[in-house]
């Protein structure tokens, strides 16, 4: 037998969408992203190499797998890009410490060079 034909992809599709999608959003918690993974897995179907010959079970669960290992990568990727950004923010707070660093030596320098300038009085 060949392969998933466009029209048992789209029964697969029609059968399972809404289950997948219920359980791609209890793991990632954003509705938009677990449409995205739903719709991912079923593009990963339809390059898959799944034949006519495989039971529905075995497709399902195919389909239920490769929605969590989506949902996976999506989590990895933005625990990754919250790290980056944090530590962006974290170097940023250190480049203002050190301008305050160097705005505050300058304030400093130049109240000293006027109290060096006020008469031997005034000192």
């Amino acid at each position: 037998m060949g392969n998933l034909s466009n029209e048992e992809i789209k029964v697969y599709f029609d059968l399972n969408y809404h289950r997948l999608y219920l359980f791609a959003k209890s793991l990632v918690n954003d509705a938009e992203i677990a449409h995205d993974l739903v719709q991912d897995s079923f593009m990963v179907l339809i390059h898959a190499n799944m034949k006519t010959s495989d039971a529905p079970p075995v497709i399902k669960s195919f389909l239920y797998t490769t929605v969590r290992n989506l949902a996976s990568k999506n989590i990895r990727k933005q625990k990754s890009a919250q790290l980056f950004f944090r530590k962006e923010k974290v170097e940023e707070w250190e480049d203002a410490a050190v301008f305050e660093k160097l705005f505050r030596s300058e304030v400093i320098a130049e109240l000293y060079l006027a109290l060096e300038s006020l008469p031997q009085g005034c000192k």
